[in-house]
C-alpha cells in the first residue's frame, strides 16, 4: 500500500511539473511573438526609411542638376576700386561699381497679406 501512495505521489509531482513546464513554454512563446512582431515592424520601418532615402537622393541629384544650369558671377559691386586697379577696364568697372554701391536701393517690405501676390 506505501508502494502505491509513492507511485500516486510521484504522479502528482509529474503533473504538477507538468502544468508549471506547460504555463513557461505558453509564457515563452507569448515573448517570442512579441519579438517577432517587434522585428516585423522594425523591417518595415527599415524598408520605410530606405525608400525614403533613396527618393531624397533621387531629389538631390535632381535639385543638383537644377542648380548646376545657373552661373555665378562676381559682383562688382562688392570689390573696392583697389581691387580692379589692374587694368583701366577694371578700373572703370570698379568706379561704376563705387557709383552703384552708393545708390539708395528701395526696400521692399513685404507682408502675409502679399504672401500669394509674389
Amino acid at each position: 500500500v506505501s508502494g502505491v501512495e509513492k507511485a500516486a505521489n510521484l504522479v502528482g509531482n509529474i503533473a504538477t511539473a507538468s502544468n508549471q513546464q506547460a504555463t513557461g513554454i505558453a509564457q515563452i512563446n507569448k515573448g517570442i511573438e512579441q519579438v517577432s512582431q517587434v522585428v516585423q515592424t522594425n523591417s518595415a520601418t527599415a524598408q520605410e526609411s530606405a525608400s525614403a532615402s533613396e527618393e531624397l537622393s533621387s531629389q538631390a541629384e535632381m535639385l543638383k542638376d537644377l542648380v548646376s544650369n545657373f552661373t555665378l558671377k562676381k559682383n562688382p559691386m562688392y570689390y573696392k576700386e583697389s581691387d580692379f586697379a589692374e587694368t583701366n577696364t577694371n578700373t572703370n568697372i570698379a568706379k561704376s561699381a563705387v557709383k552703384k554701391s552708393t545708390k539708395i536701393k528701395k526696400k521692399i517690405e513685404l507682408d502675409d497679406s502679399n504672401f500669394g501676390k509674389y
